[in-house]
């Protein structure tokens, strides 16, 4: 498995993210007409976690995951259940939160950090 797949299953199975979000988790961008709440989620960055000493086939990713609400508190309560979720993989690199006027929705990013 990779980074990735593992990332999406962590969400997808976690009672407390599908309870605000049901199956509502989308890469980069969510199909028109998706009512919020939603996740949507893309990688930042991923790298090689090179050491001195050896090769080593672990690798560091980020990934950005936007939590969506037509309300502030909608928007942390989502965060916080991911963050929750993923709080045994990885750690929080950064969050914040702005309002989208386009979509008239809140969004709360939060972007972790994964090495596997």
């Amino acid at each position: 498995m990779t980074i990735e797949t593992d990332f999406y299953a962590t969400l997808q199975t976690n009672a407390g993210v599908t309870a605000i979000v049901g199956a509502k988790l989308y890469p980069h961008v969510a199909p028109e007409g998706t009512a919020a709440p939603f996740l949507t989620y893309h990688m930042v960055v991923g790298t090689p976690f090179n050491q001195i000493s050896k090769t080593t086939t672990l690798e560091k990713k980020r990934i950005q995951i936007n939590c969506w609400s037509d309300s502030y508190a909608g928007a942390q309560t989502l965060a916080e259940a991911v963050k929750t979720a993923l709080n045994s993989d990885g750690h929080l690199a950064l969050e914040i939160e702005n309002y989208v006027d386009e979509a008239q929705l809140y969004r709360r990013i939060i972007d972790w950090m994964f090495i596997a």
